[in-house]
């Protein structure tokens, strides 16, 4: 059992992996183990995985289990233990609330052949000046903060600083000099530390995954929908190989002004899209969606999150009715569909396959997308306690 495993992955935390899951693993598939992901609150016993290259806490899908504070710091003392014992083989890890927040338990300068950190929910940022002093080889960085407003955890608790953050970009401009995938989402960044952001990623000459999702819920005071987002869509252009891209929008009302900035903006070598639309209403009329999703003729994969759900009858019209030669997937909320041409007398235009069923698009994987790029571009949506399950959800 278990023997020449390559990966191994246990999903939800009820009921929780024995703790010596890792000594069995180490048992059966010492020499063939690549990659482990286990659930964020483990309990493990840290046996050395000689080849492990890549490895994963995570809390996915509201799963959860009645815990004790005991319990929970046995579980994280352990985890620190196996990032531990493994620092100098990691090529990519990615950790669930506070793992790495212990700069005592944990040696950054370790980490030296890291190309891929995610850190998903974190009460406390970790050292994140050593982290971009020292671990140059990252090539993707993720920072998601989705349980702040998700309704579920006690927000009395305090959460790590924006400015905290803002201030690394800002003392480090030329961190990750080979940065190809930035992912930032929740917490609420003003108008001046998306500056800071934008700032840290414009001129990035290998960056080809963007995506940000910005909480700022006082967009719904009377700024224009996306005057946060300004600063970011000022320098895609000068992101020469950009080729997927997810954001947010938020205030009152979509105009017509925001869907032509927004065709100026992002670049028609584009080849996946994420938009989600926070609004109460919308003046944007099917032809300002044709002329942007036209624009983007690389387009491949589009995916539209809507609250109200306006949008979808005049996007299904623009994707049967214009030249999308190259879209495979699309979707708009929790439906996917396969796009075909095949039957149409227009090659270009597209029609909708079976829409998945709602189990493949909550734990999708790589395969079922059949595409990194666009796995990459859905992570952490719709998961991790993520507050817009009114999109993702039933």
């Amino acid at each position: 059992m278990l023997r020449g495993l390559c990966g191994f992955a246990w999903y939800g935390s009820n009921p929780p992996p024995p703790p010596s899951i890792i000594e069995r693993l180490r048992e059966a598939s010492s020499k063939t183990l690549l990659d482990l992901i286990l659930p964020s609150n483990v309990q493990v016993n840290p046996c050395p995985l000689p080849r492990l290259t890549s490895l994963a806490f995570l809390q996915r899908h509201h799963s959860r289990r009645p815990i004790t504070e005991d319990s929970t710091a046995a579980a994280t003392n352990a985890i620190r233990a196996l990032i531990a014992t493994h620092a100098s083989t990691l090529r990519s890890l990615c950790v669930y609330g506070d793992l790495l927040s212990d700069s005592s338990a944990l040696d950054v300068s370790a980490f030296q052949h890291l190309t891929e950190l995610s850190i998903i929910n974190p009460r406390t940022l970790p050292d994140l000046t050593a982290i971009f002093e020292q671990c140059t080889a990252i090539r993707a960085f993720t920072l998601c903060d989705k349980a702040r407003y998700d309704g579920q955890e006690d927000v009395s608790y305090a959460h790590w600083s924006n400015d905290e953050f803002v201030g690394v970009l800002r003392a480090h401009p030329t961190a990750f000099p080979h940065l190809a995938a930035f992912k930032l989402m929740g917490a609420w960044f003003w108008a001046d530390q998306m500056e800071a952001v934008a700032a840290f990623l414009r001129g990035r000459k290998g960056l080809r995954r963007l995506d940000l999702m910005n909480d700022k819920w006082t967009r719904w005071d009377g700024d224009g929908i996306i005057d946060d987002l300004c600063p970011v869509l000022e320098i895609l252009h000068g992101l020469p190989r950009l080729e997927v891209f997810g954001f947010d929008m938020r205030g009152v009302q979509l105009t017509q002004d925001d869907m032509r900035c927004l065709e100026m903006c992002i670049p028609g070598s584009v080849t996946a899209l994420a938009v989600t639309v926070f609004a109460e209403s919308s003046k944007a009329q099917a032809e300002d969606w044709r002329r942007f999703i036209t624009g983007l003729d690389s387009l491949r994969y589009l995916h539209i999150l809507s609250v109200y759900g306006q949008e979808r009858g005049d996007i299904e019209d623009v994707l049967s009715g214009s030249p999308l030669p190259f879209l495979e997937l699309f979707g708009y909320n929790q439906d996917m569909h396969w796009a075909c041409h095949e039957n149409n007398s227009d090659a270009g235009t597209v029609e909708l396959g079976e829409r998945w069923p709602y189990s493949r698009v909550q734990f999708r994987t790589r395969d079922d997308l059949g595409c990194e790029d666009w796995e990459w571009l859905l992570r952490h949506h719709g998961e991790d306690n993520e507050d817009i399950f009114w999109i993702w959800g039933r």
